[in-house]
């Protein structure tokens, strides 16, 4: 689980210091995995609560950025390797784009 958390911690601490805009800061971010846990347990959901996490807080940085393989980068550092699930988590951040945003 440490390699998890460290994984958020990296987004929370960008986010912090580099918010992406006014709506997209820390506290969306929250609010967004603070609404993924809500609606795990609401739903009786079965799913990996930690990749949904991961995608919570990466899901507008990894697009920020404008590199879209940072998260990637980031889980192989560290020390996430291939047969994990983090091609997943990685996968559902790309799908975000601010031009597929409302």
């Amino acid at each position: 689980m440490w390699k998890e958390r460290k994984i958020i911690n990296q987004a929370q601490v960008y986010l912090e210091n580099q918010p992406i805009d006014a709506a997209h800061d820390l506290a969306h971010h929250s609010r967004v995995a603070r609404n993924c846990q809500l609606i795990i347990k609401a739903e009786h959901l079965r799913v990996n609560r930690t990749n949904v996490m991961i995608a919570a807080w990466w899901h507008d940085v990894e697009s920020q950025e404008g590199e879209t393989n940072l998260l990637e980068k980031e889980m192989k550092k560290g020390g996430f390797d291939e047969n994990t699930s983090w091609t997943h988590i990685w996968k559902s951040t790309r799908n975000n784009r601010s031009e597929d945003s409302f």
